[in-house]
């Protein structure tokens, strides 16, 4: 189980990303790093209510791989991912 996640501009979602959050059925969109008053738009656009991705700590949500824990590959304590800390929020969830 995972939840989509989909890339928003200035214009609002593509709308091949629309049609994925539309079939997933989400339940709500979570603002990772977009301007607020963009992300309100496009969620009040698809009825869904908007999460900042700051609240998503606040609630006792658990993460089994939170993009705010990718590590670089060389930490030795972790397993090497390929994903880089500061690439695009797709790499860690693939």
């Amino acid at each position: 189980m995972t939840e989509p996640i989909v890339e928003a501009h200035a214009s609002g979602l593509s709308q091949l990303h629309e049609q994925t959050v539309r079939i997933a059925k989400a339940e709500a969109l979570v603002n990772t790093d977009a301007d607020p008053l963009a992300a309100e738009e496009i969620a009040e656009g698809l009825g869904l209510p908007v999460v900042p991705f700051a609240d998503m700590r606040k609630y006792g949500v658990v993460f089994t791989c939170s993009p705010a824990e990718v590590r670089e590959s060389t930490d030795p304590p972790y397993a090497p991912i390929a994903a880089s800390p500061t690439g695009p929020l797709w790499q860690p969830a693939a």
